[in-house]
């Protein structure tokens, strides 16, 4: 019954047209309406005691059930139109937040490197003073030492030639 209401008809020998419709929304709700169990329900025994109302009721509904169907195809079709859409939307916003934070951590790496750039070229700084005043240091040191022992062995020499050690005076 389904399948004489939808206009399918098997062994048609039409594939080309069904090959150019089988990417389609229709084809798709087709399929799963050819899928889906039948919703035509089997009459019943049960009388409605208004009127005689109950074998014509019956008949009534089968003629109102592809107005159903349509109007549920239509409804389910809203339906998926709008889940796809959010869909869409939730798949937008995920991609902007993630180019967004991708965003700011490469901006965050790049400080970070500034700042470890910064960090290090402060530290060599810092080495090279260091070294300046530590060479200057050693510079006057060594230059004591050699005027210290210039002066010892001047009065060495002093006391040999004389030889009386040199006059500690303490006195001004």
């Amino acid at each position: 019954m389904l399948e004489t209401s939808l206009g399918v008809r098997k062994g048609s020998g039409s594939s080309s047209r069904l090959a150019d419709r089988k990417g389609s929304k229709e084809f798709e709700q087709e399929q799963a309406v050819q899928k889906a169990p039948s919703a035509v329900r089997p009459a019943t025994s049960y009388r409605s005691g208004r009127n005689g109302e109950g074998a014509a009721g019956v008949a009534a509904t089968g003629g109102t059930r592809s107005k159903a169907d349509e109007w549920e195809k239509a409804k389910l079709g809203r339906v998926r139109e709008e889940y796809e859409k959010m869909m869409e939307t939730i798949a937008e916003w995920e991609t902007e937040k993630k180019v967004k934070a991708r965003r700011q951590k490469e901006q965050k790496e790049t400080e970070l490197d500034k700042k470890r750039e910064k960090a290090l070229e402060e530290y060599n700084l810092e080495m090279t003073r260091i070294s300046k005043i530590s060479g200057g240091a050693r510079a006057m040191a060594e230059e004591r030492k050699y005027n210290d022992g210039k002066k010892i062995r001047e009065k060495a020499h002093k006391m040999r030639s004389t030889g009386k050690p040199p006059r500690t005076c303490a006195c001004f």
